[in-house]
C-alpha cells in the first residue's frame, strides 16, 4: 500500500510539474500546480466511489 502511495505522490509530481511548466515560471505557476494536485486528489477519491458503484450495478 505504501508503495501504491508513493507511486501515486510520484505521478502527480510529475504531473502537475508538467502542467506548471507551461507557465514557465510566471505568477501563475503555483496556481496551476496546486489547481492540478486538488484535481488529482479528487480523482483519486471518486475512482474508488465510481468503480463500486460499477461492481453493485453488475450484480
Amino acid at each position: 500500500m505504501r508503495r501504491a502511495k508513493r507511486a501515486w505522490v510520484t505521478f502527480a509530481d510529475d504531473e502537475c510539474g508538467f502542467r506548471m511548466s507551461a507557465e514557465a515560471g510566471g505568477m501563475n505557476a503555483p496556481l496551476v500546480y496546486n489547481t492540478c494536485r486538488l484535481e488529482l486528489i479528487a480523482r483519486r477519491i471518486d475512482d474508488p466511489r465510481r468503480d463500486l458503484k460499477i461492481a453493485q450495478f453488475l450484480k
